[in-house]
């Protein structure tokens, strides 16, 4: 059969049917097997925080959060940016302090937005790397000021192990040898148990490196070289240091580096070890806020007095700190704890550093006697004990500072008895007896009109002065050149123990001697305890104006023309008595800036004073 198409022709229209038909399936094809969705979020992320550069304050965080091909998105986002910037970032090894190479280029900041988003599957080493393991990547992240300006950074924040947690301690470092270096070391625990240590100064040299290390011991022991540091850098006095460990590569965690009874040193330069700048204890050596303050008192040369104060480190060790007005620049003068009271003499028990003569400060580490027994602060402050500031090594003998402390220490309660003139001896005065920490007294007699050189026995007898009765207490004679004697009182002559409320109960009396070889002259003598009326007055004369004139009646305070209420009168003393007694209790007054201080037993008089209606007397 024939058709009537031309052959060719036929040809051309069914190849043009055949790629229709091809292209059609083509395309149907297409429709039915789709693109592949991009990665999404399982909801999994891990944030980091990124601090400024500049300030050290948080600006941002960068984001780790994990896609569902097991890549992951990171997410840069900061605050303060500079709009129109373009800010480089990296993801590097190690630590920040440590500082390590890029591993991982991100996408760059933009300074408008403050946002980069970066989809990471591999380091830039092609190594290919899951969400799960860029978490716990030992790495820090850097962000920097351009492309052009690498070397400034901007932002930076430490990631995975490195991460620091929110246990942290500061210690200040105190500036030395007038060098106005001064600061502060932070330790802060990594989330690897690792701690970063920074050291942050301020007033440090441009250009100038300067040595640092943790020690063990304290700055005023010393002590050698524990865990070295990276030196400080004198342009921003910065310097930050990873460790885990010591230098002999003993392991050290956070919570041990806390409670390590160490310190800081930071030198001058690598050439200049021996010059430190700033100094400050670390861990244990911190102080609890438990101190004990003790009046040292003149003894040989006038007018060097001042304090010893026990301080409780956090490790039970004691800081003993003297501090005394008035010492001799160039001199260095050598103290101890001993045993016993002032009044009583003990040898000694604990050996102090020298106080240096120019500062008249001495300060010692104390956890143990010079038997090597130990000694915590707890024992201190309840210690049988007295010191004792000589004049220099070669005068041991002669003592230019003294008092009580612990247990010696006086409680404030006291009976203050007349001593009349006996036998027209032209001499008078009173005996005190002062309660003591430890429910024992102090008795001290002061006489007026005594003989330069005399020496007078006295003694503590049983009954009325007009009764009479046998000595039952012996008391150390009074110095007729001070008028003074002073005896700690535990027990009578029999060895029976006696207290402060025994003793202020006791049916006694008190007489003084003319001297050793003349006991049957008695020039001084008056009732005390149960045969007192209470104990003789305080005299304004005689006891508050003294004080006064000593401590208060000065230039700064309450001179004349200082400004403040003069205290030369007794019309204004008694116009402020109540204030006085009220701000005196608190030692509030004479303040510390004045360089004076009032002891315990100059207090309680003025209260006396006070209470008795503050009388002209």
């Amino acid at each position: 059969m024939k058709f009537p198409f031309n052959q060719p022709i036929l040809k051309v229209s069914l190849l043009f049917c055949g790629l229709f038909f091809l292209l059609l399936s083509s395309c149907e094809n297409k429709d039915e097997d789709p693109q592949p969705a991009d990665p999404m979020e399982t909801g999994a992320k891990t944030d980091f925080t990124m601090y400024s550069i500049a300030t050290g304050l948080s600006i941002g965080n960068v984001s780790f959060r994990e896609l569902d091909d097991n890549s992951t998105k990171v997410v840069i986002t900061l605050s303060g940016l500079d709009p129109s910037a373009s800010h480089p970032a990296h993801i590097h090894s190690n630590s920040a302090a440590e500082g390590g190479g890029i591993v991982i280029s991100l996408e760059n900041v933009n300074g408008s937005t403050g946002k980069s988003e970066t989809i990471v599957e591999n380091k830039d080493d092609n190594t290919p790397i899951s969400y799960d393991e860029i978490i716990q990547f030992d790495g820090y992240v850097n962000v920097h000021l351009s492309a052009s300006d690498l070397g400034t950074l901007v932002a930076q924040g430490d990631i995975g192990p490195n991460e620091l947690t929110a246990n942290t301690e500061d210690y200040d470092l105190m500036a030395v040898s007038g060098s106005g270096i001064e600061g502060k070391v932070t330790f802060t625990e990594r989330a690897s148990g690792d701690i970063l240590v920074v050291l942050s100064l301020e007033n440090t040299q441009v250009g100038a490196e300067h040595p640092a290390h943790i020690h063990a011991g304290s700055v005023v022991s010393g002590g050698g070289i524990a865990i070295s540091l990276n030196p400080v850098n004198g342009d921003n006095g910065i310097s930050k240091t990873d460790i885990s460990k010591f230098d002999d590569d003993t392991p050290i965690s956070y919570s041990q580096l806390k409670e390590y009874e160490g310190y800081v040193n930071i030198h001058l330069s690598a050439s200049e070890l021996g010059t430190i700048i700033s100094t400050g204890d670390i861990g244990g050596n911190m102080f609890t806020g438990e101190m004990m303050e003790y009046p040292l008192e003149s003894a040989a040369i006038e007018g060097i007095s001042g304090s010893v104060t026990f301080h409780e480190r956090e490790s039970g060790k004691t800081l003993v700190e003297i501090m005394l007005q008035n010492t001799l620049d160039g001199g260095s003068h050598p103290s101890h704890i001993h045993v016993n009271s002032v009044a009583e003499g003990g040898g000694v028990v604990v050996p102090l550093n020298n106080v240096d003569g120019d500062t008249g400060i001495g300060q010692t580490d104390v956890f143990q006697d010079k038997d090597q027994n130990p000694l915590s602060y707890s024992d201190l402050i309840e210690y049988d004990g007295h010191v004792m500031v000589h004049l220099s090594s070669n005068e041991i003998s002669t003592i230019i500072a003294r008092g009580d402390i612990g247990g010696n220490m006086l409680t404030g309660n006291q009976m203050i008895y007349d001593l009349s003139e006996l036998n027209a001896s032209g001499i008078n005065g009173s005996i005190t007896i002062a309660e003591r920490k430890s429910g024992f007294s102090l008795a001290t007699i002061r006489l007026d009109g005594t003989a330069d050189d005399g020496d007078y026995p006295a003694h503590i007898h049983e009954n009325d002065i007009t009764t009479g009765g046998g000595i039952v207490i012996d008391l150390e004679n009074v110095d007729g050149d001070t008028g003074m004697s002073q005896t700690h009182i535990e027990k009578n002559n029999a060895d029976a123990s006696i207290t402060y409320a025994n003793l202020i109960d006791f049916n006694g009396h008190v007489k003084v001697h003319l001297s050793p070889d003349n006991l049957g002259a008695v020039v001084a003598g008056g009732d005390i305890g149960s045969n007192a009326t209470g104990g003789a007055r305080v005299s304004y004369a005689n006891d508050i104006r003294p004080i006064l004139d000593a401590n208060c009646q000065i230039a700064p305070c309450h001179g004349t023309n200082s400004g403040l209420p003069s205290w030369a009168t007794y019309e204004n003393v008694s116009a402020n008595a109540d204030n006085i007694k009220s701000k005196t209790s608190a030692k509030i007054m004479p303040p510390s800036s004045s360089g004076k201080s009032l002891t315990d037993v100059q207090i309680q008089l003025i209260a006396n004073w006070v209470d008795d209606g503050a009388e002209n007397n």
